[in-house]
């Protein structure tokens, strides 16, 4: 009975984190920027784990195309599918947003 009840909390605390999180992106002024960070760093560990733009695809429910887009910058990503891609690369999400954020100077 006490392991189920760790496994629901474990999975309650991971869901307010992302609630957190979307809250967050959605109230914060510079997305696009963030945003872009976000995808850079998502490429690099792509890369690094020598993963095929199919290869992620398949692994998180993403089209190859939508993927490819993404990388290209030539669109923009839902936070689904940044959600999608992130889990496939074992990436926290609120971890991948901070991190990104801290790379971008701050505008007055």
């Amino acid at each position: 009975m006490q392991s189920i009840l760790h496994v629901i909390h474990s999975k309650l605390c991971i869901i307010l984190r992302q609630i957190s999180f979307y809250v967050y992106w959605i109230a914060y002024n510079r997305p696009e920027l963030v945003a872009q960070q976000m995808v850079s760093k998502m490429i690099q560990v792509r890369l690094q784990k020598r993963l095929s733009v199919n290869k992620l695809a398949w692994m998180s429910g993403v089209s190859p195309s939508a993927i490819a887009f993404l990388e290209n910058g030539t669109h923009s990503p839902t936070l689904k599918t940044f959600l999608r891609i992130a889990t496939a690369l074992e990436l926290d999400m609120a971890r991948l947003y901070w991190e990104a954020d801290q790379e971008i100077p701050a505008t007055e």
